[in-house]
């Protein structure tokens, strides 16, 4: 991530916004998009698509890209208090306040997904539960850096994050 930021000379992450132009240092040809089930499959092996992802958003809201040099994913501005959904089965590995982001948990599905969820007002989950895709494991508290309320999300898989499509409203690789 911080790769990405200083090859595009991002000094505040807060200041980009939908539709900003972001370079990214490796080929990103873009094509037809293809949304498939959680495992990774491409619509034509003769093209490099986007492998989109089958995760449900897990709360409604106001979608925006959210970059920083320790998280890359989306924040979800939503009402107060929203109930926030798992996004996938898995066990918690992590729930816990962070500093600087607040209530945060962690899930790791058996396909080695990790989900990293941030902003919490209330956590409904321990760590080592295991649980269900879309249960609740939150509520959305106020997001102190922008005097909001909602959540961040990110999901990783081989400890690389996975990009958002804005226009699909999809995680993909």
């Amino acid at each position: 991530m911080d790769a990405l930021c200083k090859f595009n000379k991002i000094n505040d992450v807060t200041k980009v916004k939908q539709g900003s132009e972001i370079k990214i240092p490796q080929d990103s040809s873009e094509s037809k998009k293809n949304v498939t089930n959680n495992n990774p499959q491409k619509k034509d092996s003769n093209k490099t698509d986007k492998k989109f992802m089958d995760f449900t958003l897990p709360l409604k809201g106001d979608v925006k890209p959210f970059i920083t040099s320790h998280f890359r994913g989306i924040i979800i501005f939503s009402d107060a208090a929203s109930s926030v959904l798992s996004m996938s089965e898995g066990e918690i590995s992590f729930a816990e306040n962070v500093n600087g982001y607040g209530k945060t948990i962690i899930i790791k599905n058996k396909e080695g997904f990790i989900f990293t969820y941030s902003g919490f007002t209330n956590l409904y989950v321990k760590k080592g539960e295991k649980i269900d895709k879309n249960t609740v494991i939150g509520l959305s508290g106020q997001l102190s850096r922008y005097s909001r309320n909602g959540a961040l999300v990110s999901i990783q898989y081989k400890d690389k994050y996975l990009k958002f499509d804005m226009e699909k409203m999809r995680f993909y690789i």
